[in-house]
């Protein structure tokens, strides 16, 4: 199978980032349409941490993409949100 992405990059991982972008936009889609009906989204605390997770690489992602000059550093503390995910 031939894709864009270089052959040492594992199928799995291709399919992990595949998955993490799904389970994010579904997310991001139910709370389009709950939030504004005035109904609540579930939050499951292990789906939550996975769009963190997607979100927190894909926002960097997009910044250095417009700017690749720019330098920093980003921080992402999900202490809290893990210990609940692992219940």
């Amino acid at each position: 199978m031939q894709g864009s992405e270089p052959a040492a990059v594992p199928f799995a991982a291709r399919l992990r980032a595949v998955a993490h972008h799904a389970l994010w936009d579904a997310w991001i889609h139910e709370r389009d349409i709950a939030v504004p009906l005035g109904l609540s989204a579930t939050e499951e605390p292990d789906e939550v941490l996975a769009c963190l997770r997607y979100v927190a690489a894909l926002g960097p992602a997009f910044a250095l993409t417009a700017d690749r000059a720019r330098r920093g550093a980003l921080v992402v503390d999900a202490g809290d949100l893990v210990s609940r995910a692992a219940e």
